[in-house]
C-alpha cells in the first residue's frame, strides 16, 4: 500500500490473505502446473491440433508468465508486511456498493464485510462507505439492532446542472472499523442494490455518482476518528486518506477527487486505489447521462468508451474505465482473477 504514493502504477496482484504468507516451492510448483494443465484443456477444447513442440512452446509461455506474476506478487506481499509492521498506520477510506452483512449479492459484500476488519486489526484507521440501504421492510430495524445511529450530519450534493441531491450519514464503530451508510432517497426501495423484478434501476448512475460524491465528504465532515482510539467521537478523519473504490459501482470515486476536490486544495496529498472484482460488469450508460454526474465538461473524455466488440461503434461512457484511467493504484481481488484479466483469452 505504500506503493500508492506513487501514481501511474498498473494491475498488480493483491496477496491472498488466506494462503498464510508465501507458499512453499511444492506449492507454488502445484499452482504451475494447474494452470499449465488448464492452458492444455483450453487448447484441446477449442478444437485445436497444435503439434507437440508448438504445444510446449504455447506452455512454456504460459510458465514464464507464472513466474512473472509470483515475483510482482512477493514483491507487493513484502511493501504490504512493512506496512502492516508499521509505527505509522494509515487511514483507509472503502468505498462499496454492498458490504456484508448489511447487503450482499456476491462476493463483493463478503470482501468488503472482512478486509477492512483485517486491515483494522493491523493497525490502520479504516472507514467503510456504502448505501443505507431499505431493500425489505425489516432493514431500519436490523440496522437499529446493529447499533448504527444517524449522525446528525447532512450535506447537499451539488450536480452542476441545476439539481442538487441532499443526504445523510449514519454510523456505527464495530469490530475497530467505523461503518457509515449514506442515506439518500434512492436506495429506500424493496429489491436487490441494483434493481428489483422489473430489472435494474433506471437511475443507478445517479445512485452510484451519488454514493462516490458523498464518500468524498465522509472524512471531511464526520466526528468519528475518535473511536479507533476510545477517544470518541473525535475529529473527522481529515484529508490525508487512502480511498479505495470497488468496481465500477463506485468509478467516479477518483475522478470526483480530481476534478472536484484536488484543484480547490483538498485531498491534495490522498490516494485512491481501484480494486477490482468482476470486470463483466463495466458501468455503461449513454453519453447523454454525463450531464448528471456532477462533473465539468472537460473530464468527458475520462469516460468515453467505445467497446471494441461492438460492431455499431456506438459510444458510450464507461464507469470502469473511467476508473482504471484515474486510480493511483489498480489491484485485483485475487491472483487468479489478476492473472484472468491481465492475461485471459
Amino acid at each position: 500500500l505504500k506503493s500508492i504514493v506513487q501514481p501511474n502504477v498498473v494491475v498488480v496482484k493483491k496477496h491472498n490473505a488466506t494462503s498464510g504468507g508465501h507458499r512453499s516451492s511444492q506449492e507454488r510448483r502445484l499452482v504451475q502446473c494447474s494452470a499449465v494443465e488448464q492452458r492444455a484443456e483450453v487448447l484441446v477444447d477449442k478444437g485445436t491440433t497444435p503439434s507437440r513442440a508448438e504445444l510446449l512452446n504455447k506452455l512454456e509461455a504460459v510458465h514464464a508468465r507464472i513466474m512473472y506474476l509470483q515475483k510482482e506478487n512477493r514483491m507487493l506481499y513484502d511493501a504490504l508486511k512493512v506496512v502492516s509492521e508499521s509505527e505509522d498506520p494509515m487511514d483507509l477510506v472503502f468505498v462499496a456498493a454492498e458490504v456484508a452483512p448489511w447487503t450482499k449479492t456476491g462476493g463483493l459484500g463478503d470482501v468488503m464485510g472482512a478486509l477492512p476488519v483485517a486491515l483494522a486489526n493491523r493497525g490502520h484507521r479504516v472507514m467503510v462507505v456504502t448505501p443505507k440501504y431499505l431493500l425489505t421492510d425489516q432493514s431500519e430495524e436490523a440496522y437499529k439492532a446493529g447499533g448504527v445511529k444517524d449522525t446528525g450530519v447532512t450535506k447537499r450534493l451539488d450536480m452542476l446542472n441545476g439539481h442538487f441531491h441532499d443526504v445523510g450519514f449514519h454510523h456505527v464503530h464495530k469490530d475497530n472499523v467505523d461503518w457509515v451508510f449514506v442515506d439518500h432517497i434512492s436506495y429506500h426501495r424493496r429489491g436487490t442494490p441494483y434493481g428489483n423484478s422489473h430489472g435494474p434501476y433506471l437511475d443507478n448512475l445517479q445512485r452510484f455518482a451519488i454514493l462516490s460524491l458523498a464518500a468524498c465528504e465522509a472524512p471531511l465532515l464526520l466526528n468519528i476518528g475518535g473511536y479507533r482510539h476510545e477517544n470518541k467521537p473525535g475529529a473527522p478523519y481529515g484529508q490525508n486518506v487512502v480511498f479505495i473504490a470497488n468496481d465500477y459501482h463506485t468509478g467516479l470515486l477518483p475522478v470526483y477527487l480530481a476534478a472536484r476536490f484536488k484543484p480547490f486544495g483538498v485531498y491534495t496529498k490522498a490516494n485512491c486505489v481501484l480494486t477490482l472484482h468482476n470486470m463483466g460488469f463495466q458501468g455503461t450508460f449513454p453519453p447523454s447521462s454525463f450531464s448528471q454526474l456532477g462533473l465539468p465538461g472537460e473530464w468527458y473524455n475520462q469516460l468515453d468508451w467505445v467497446d471494441p466488440a461492438d460492431t455499431s461503434r456506438k459510444p458510450t461512457i464507461n464507469l470502469l474505465k473511467a476508473a482504471i484511467v484515474m486510480a493511483d493504484l489498480l489491484i485485483a481481488v485475487s491472483q487468479n482473477y489478476a492473472w484472468e484479466i491481465s492475461y485471459g483469452d
